[in-house]
């Protein structure tokens, strides 16, 4: 039956490793500094006790309209590449609760924990150093959507000026402050690279098949939600990879799609969850790939489901279920 991520994982999860956060030297001949608005509204730096704090924003009137002017710290969206990112973060609100972004990478487990998936923004924000965490996601991109509408561009640094660190989000008007939470309170944290190398590792030869869904992924989404179903069935006999859903009632199955060609010698039987599959909105653009292998001679015999797509062409996004066979 499918179980939690957590358990089938758990031997892996032994290696995670905690990355410790940087820290900049201090230089001895440094004074402590923080920020400080001026009535001229251009945020200067004013000495006061020792510690070095760059500025985070400069603000500038022109024609009686304030102007907010990124830093060279900031990771800056033009006005398309923002609408952008807003979908993503859209898409992983209908699977997370929060977002936790670490080096231009989303890696996290779905509510359900059944699943882990990756987004890859590096080529989206032109930095691997984008890192943001937001809680309660659907209420923060309702908030986010507002920001670069006349065509501006938005920026995303962090202010660790204050008591507390946070997260300044900004047009060319609007300024945006969130607190950045603990990473203890999270319900998504971000998950170690090395069990996703792990799991690619695993396929590698041991791939079973490959389809791409872009013909299929409206029947599934349509048959799953009507029916209610918690999961698909994928069984493997004489040759052959069925996928089914059934109705919560038990009342009403559909058989999908199938995969032949198979050795006949195959035979497994399994579920996947089918959560990502319909909340995701994958880019029908670009091939959206299925692809499953088969380990047999694991201690816990498994099969792992990749579903791979390219959000607008430059995003690559990665969905991982590992589950025990029936």
């Amino acid at each position: 039956m499918s179980v939690e991520m957590d358990d089938v994982l758990a031997e892996m999860e032994k290696t995670d490793v905690k990355t410790p956060k940087a820290v900049a030297p201090v230089a001895a001949s440094s004074v402590k500094e923080k920020v400080v608005v001026k009535e001229t509204t251009e945020i200067t730096v004013a000495p006061t006790e020792p510690k070095a704090v760059a500025p985070v924003a400069k603000v500038t009137k022109e024609d009686n309209t304030t102007k907010i002017v990124p830093t060279l710290n900031s990771v800056v969206f033009d006005s398309e590449k923002y609408k952008n990112f807003i979908e993503i973060l859209n898409n992983v609100s209908s699977v997370s609760t929060d977002v936790h972004i670490k080096d231009s990478m989303i890696r996290q487990k779905i509510m359900s924990k059944t699943m882990l998936y990756s987004i890859d923004l590096t080529k989206l924000v032109d930095s691997d150093k984008f890192n943001s965490i937001m809680v309660v996601l659907k209420e923060k991109v309702n908030l986010l959507k507002v920001f670069g509408a006349d065509g501006s561009s938005v920026s995303f640094f962090q202010d660790d000026s204050g008591k507390l660190s946070q997260q300044v989000i900004h047009d060319d008007t609007t300024m945006f402050k969130i607190t950045n939470p603990s990473e203890k309170i999270i319900d998504q944290i971000h998950q170690d690279p090395n069990i996703y190398k792990k799991i690619e590792d695993s396929m590698t030869g041991n791939i079973l098949f490959s389809i791409s869904l872009n013909k299929h992924i409206a029947k599934i989404k349509a048959f799953i939600e009507s029916f209610g179903a918690a999961y698909i069935d994928i069984k493997g006999a004489n040759g052959t990879i069925e996928f089914k859903v059934q109705s919560s009632t038990k009342d009403m199955v559909a058989n999908l799609m199938s995969v032949s060609g198979i050795d006949p010698k195959i035979m497994f039987d399994s579920q996947l969850d089918p959560n990502a599959l319909i909340s995701f909105n994958f880019d029908k653009s670009f091939d959206i790939e299925f692809a499953a292998s088969l380990n047999l001679t694991d201690p816990v015999p498994n099969v792992v489901y990749r579903i791979t797509n390219d959000f607008f062409g430059i995003v690559p996004v990665k969905i991982y279920q590992k589950t025990k066979l029936k």
